[in-house]
């Protein structure tokens, strides 16, 4: 996977896996969810643990982090 660094603010963008997964839930939960509070995953394909809850969508994105 590539990592991608914009020269000016020292922005770091990286893929989504295990090692970068407590980053990512520090920034959601830091600014209280994606969007209020919500782990959203509209975006993801349909399953069925998908929308059931926060914690459930949070555990989701988890998943799917650590598959890459």
């Amino acid at each position: 996977m590539t990592t991608y660094e914009l020269a000016q603010g020292g922005l770091t963008i990286r893929p989504l896996t295990p090692d970068t997964w407590e980053a990512f839930a520090d920034l959601v939960e830091r600014h209280n969810g994606v969007w209020g509070g919500c782990w959203c995953t509209w975006f993801h394909p349909p399953c069925a643990e998908r929308g059931k809850s926060a914690e459930g969508n949070r555990a989701l994105d988890a998943v799917l982090g650590a598959a890459g």
